[in-house]
């Protein structure tokens, strides 16, 4: 990802469900942490490419580019990591957000009344 397709992520600063949403999956709760120890200036910490799987096939193909181009791998499930391990500089980012769901959630009855 090139740094300037990290700016959609600023754009969601104070929007939680937004940082979730945008930029690929790159975006960090704190923007300071696209860099290298959420220094704020620096090297920037950003996976070099992402895919947004919704399949098993999806996850399949992005770990079989990754295996020919001799790519490290990082996986962001839902939410962000402080300590960036989401986001691994120069990695292939396997973005679940929209990965098939499995399962039923019921519907929650308030039990306290």
């Amino acid at each position: 990802l090139a740094e300037e397709s990290y700016d959609v992520c600023y754009e969601q600063y104070t929007n939680a469900i937004g940082l979730m949403q945008e930029g690929h999956g790159a975006c960090m709760q704190d923007n300071h942490c696209k860099f290298e120890a959420c220094a704020g200036d620096g090297l920037v910490n950003l996976p070099a490419y992402s895919v947004a799987a919704a399949t098993v096939a999806d996850v399949q193909a992005a770990l079989e580019f990754a295996s020919t181009h001799d790519l490290s791998v990082s996986v962001k499930t839902s939410g962000h990591s402080y300590a960036g391990s989401s986001a691994m500089k120069g990695s292939l980012l396997i973005w679940m957000a929209e990965f098939e769901k499995f399962g039923t959630i019921a519907t929650h009855t308030d039990s306290c009344g």
